[in-house]
């Protein structure tokens, strides 16, 4: 890793680490079950991995339950989970080992992507509302995606910050926002209590989702001349 790409690795780590205090501190209403839920959720999604060609990230279907606990917990909950998932993203069959500063930072960067996913949602609409969900999938997807590919970018590949954005929001996009469709529209049934019944079927669903969307994906990719890599174990 070059020296600049070290340091804006650093940089964004530290960020990352900011949030995550900033979330611990903050966070007072602590809805126990809807969290462990969405948490088990994410980490299970983060094994769910389709490789972008061209670059070395991947991406997974994090995006689900991090979203849905932004928009009927809070952004302490979000950035949590997407803190913790986005280390395991990481470390889970990688292709290549990664380095701890690589580990560290794929957690800021998915920590930093939904805490601004969710401020810039609630300056939007209200939390929880579809809309909501929409807005906050649309900036999650934005930031995650000059994040990472600023870090490329100083790698010293002699690739532009501009190329390496498009090419990775050209296929995560449609990824992330289908991601926003589906946790608005798991909010509908209500919030995870042990009262109410019905948001329980969904969270079965969603496991099942967030697989169907990965191998979908991953047979896009393949399809359209990529080389994906599908981790599902």
């Amino acid at each position: 890793m070059s020296k600049r790409a070290l340091t804006f690795a650093s940089i964004v780590a530290l960020a990352g680490a900011g949030v995550v205090a900033s979330a611990s501190v903050t966070w007072t209403n602590v809805a126990t079950l809807s969290f462990l839920v969405c948490a088990a959720l994410a980490l299970l999604a983060a094994t769910f991995k389709v490789r972008v060609p061209g670059m070395v990230s991947a991406i997974s279907p994090v995006a689900v339950p991090i979203l849905f606990a932004g928009g009927t917990i809070g952004w302490q909950a979000a950035a949590l989970i997407a803190a913790v998932t986005g280390i395991l993203q990481s470390v889970w069959r990688p292709k290549v080992k990664p380095m701890p500063i690589q580990i560290v930072f794929n957690g800021a960067t998915i920590a930093i992507a939904a805490t601004l996913g969710t401020q810039v949602a609630n300056l939007v609409t209200a939390r929880g509302s579809f809309v909501w969900f929409i807005a906050a999938a649309v900036v999650f997807q934005v930031s995650n995606a000059i994040l990472v590919s600023g870090v490329l970018s100083l790698l010293g590949d002699s690739v532009s910050l501009v190329s390496l954005w498009r090419n990775c929001h050209l296929w995560s996009f449609p990824y992330q926002l289908t991601a926003g469709l589906f946790a608005g529209l798991w909010a509908q049934a209500g919030p995870l209590t042990a009262s109410n019944v019905a948001p329980f079927s969904a969270v079965a669903l969603a496991g099942a989702v967030l697989y169907l969307m990965n191998v979908f994906y991953g047979e896009i990719v393949q399809r359209s001349g990529g080389q994906a890599e599908l981790s599902t174990q």
